[in-house]
């Protein structure tokens, strides 16, 4: 049960074309505005992702060298031990 004013529209959509081809220009413009949002919405996170990327790989790289530099210590440290306990049994 379709209502007069509905009637209306349908028959002036089916009399004029031109209306359909604006309401499928409308139609495409709002896919093509949906898709853009969700390409920059992807792009965005894709950026955010890369970002925290390289704060890890940073931070990792510097865990590295901490551990690179507590190793040397520890192989000073080692060194000066075994010349002292040299030292020691040559008493």
């Amino acid at each position: 049960m379709t209502t007069v004013a509905q009637e209306g529209l349908n028959a002036a959509m089916e009399a004029n074309p031109v209306g359909a081809v604006i309401a499928a220009i409308v139609a495409f413009v709002a896919i093509l505005a949906v898709l853009v949002t969700a390409l920059m919405a992807a792009a965005n996170a894709e950026s955010e992702e890369e970002k925290a990327l390289k704060k890890a790989n940073k931070e990792l790289e510097n865990a590295q060298e901490e551990a690179k530099a507590a190793k040397e210590a520890y192989e000073n440290l080692y060194s000066k031990v075994s010349d002292y306990k040299t030292a020691y049994e040559a008493l």
